[in-house]
């Protein structure tokens, strides 16, 4: 029956193979430890283990390097060499490079984004377009920093998918628990009942109280 541990022993550690292989010193922990003469003749055989590497590698490119996130503003640690190409280091997380990204590789807005806007024009509101909010790890079509009120246009194929929905809902408690109020407007619903539309976004707007629009 094969060994893994006894191969190991006798020619991945080296303690035996003909008394050939090497002994070492770890430049990390100082720990002795065998190696392969080829290994040595290559520049390799400092490390006694991946983890000593590792330690080695921060202690060399100086991990405590603090950096903003293009995105959300917020601070974060990061390695040096990441910032020196210009290409690492500029956002704190997966998400916030998502949201970046979709925000400024969008050519043009959808036809109902377009019939919104004209909606809040209108009315004569001040809104935001494409605003990005961190807390909710989404970029809102429509945004009024006045009742900090996050107002989406929604497709019906898009948004009726399954695993959009559960999105739709987790950005929708995200931004709730941060203090901000959710709108969300459907696809058939802006196309082909705008007056509707227009009405449902006013008598919102008078619930939530503190914004004036013209008649």
């Amino acid at each position: 029956m094969f060994d893994r541990k006894e191969y190991n022993k006798r020619y991945y550690y080296g303690q035996y193979k003909n008394g050939k292989n090497v002994k070492k010193k770890c430049l990390s922990c100082g720990k002795e430890f065998f190696v392969f003469p080829s290994r040595v003749k290559k520049g390799g055989g400092k490390f006694c283990s991946r983890k000593c590497v590792g330690k080695e590698v921060n202690k060399n490119h100086n991990y405590e390097v603090i950096k903003r996130c293009k995105t959300c503003g917020k601070e974060f640690y990061t390695y040096r060499y990441r910032t020196k190409n210009g290409r690492g280091g500029k956002f704190c997380s997966a998400s916030c490079r998502s949201i970046w990204t979709v925000k400024h590789n969008r050519k043009k807005n959808t036809q109902i984004e377009i019939k919104v806007r004209e909606m809040l024009k209108k009315l004569g509101i001040k809104f935001e377009s494409q605003k990005i909010i961190p807390e909710g790890k989404t970029i809102a079509d429509f945004y009024i920093p006045e009742q900090r009120l996050v107002l989406y246009a929604d497709g019906k194929y898009w948004h009726s998918l399954p695993e959009v929905k559960n999105r739709d809902g987790n950005q929708d408690f995200l931004l709730a628990f941060n203090g901000y109020k959710v709108l969300r407007l459907g696809g058939d619903e802006i196309n082909f009942k705008p007056i509707k539309c227009l009405n449902k976004i006013k008598k919102y707007l008078k619930k939530k109280g503190g914004v004036k629009w013209k008649q």
